[in-house]
């Protein structure tokens, strides 16, 4: 078989194999979820105090009827945050489980990215211990070094 007629398939396999994610700021990092975990991205919402929760756990939401746990993620994570002084790019992007949702605050939607399997990378030794299990994997677009969490992470604790 000529060898333009294998790369074409090769990239025909590729291009199924493709996932789409949603990408976004949180601090001077970009971070992206898969798309299908996304539920809702919202304008942030009054938060109320959840009394004995973790440090980040922000509270609890009240979203068309569902109340929903918010985390934040700077907190969680242990970075700095963008002090987006304005506030109009700050989102609440809402993701779900097997009907299980989880808030969580971010600085700004980027957009939507497809990456296929290929141009991800495992997260070793390229992020921190405490965070390695929430991030799936690595990816570098147009020069940016998007981190791919893994959703199902949140939802075990």
């Amino acid at each position: 078989m000529p060898e333009a007629v294998e790369e074409k398939q090769e990239e025909k396999q590729e291009e199924k194999q493709k996932r789409e994610f949603i990408s976004f700021y949180l601090g001077q990092k970009c971070y992206a979820i898969d798309v299908l975990a996304l539920s809702d991205i919202i304008q942030p919402l009054p938060v109320a105090y959840l009394p004995n929760s973790p440090s980040f756990v922000s509270g609890i939401i009240n979203l068309r009827g569902n109340i929903i746990p918010v985390v934040n993620f700077t907190m969680f994570f242990g970075i700095s945050c963008n002090n987006n002084a304005d506030g109009k790019k700050v989102k609440t992007i809402i993701i779900e489980k097997q009907g299980e949702k989880i808030g969580l605050f971010i600085d700004e939607v980027l957009g939507i990215l497809s990456l296929s399997a290929s141009k991800i990378d495992p997260p070793v030794l390229a992020v921190e211990n405490k965070t390695l299990n929430y991030v799936e994997g690595i990816s570098n677009v147009a020069g940016r070094t998007i981190y791919i969490l893994n959703v199902e992470e949140f939802f075990k604790k």
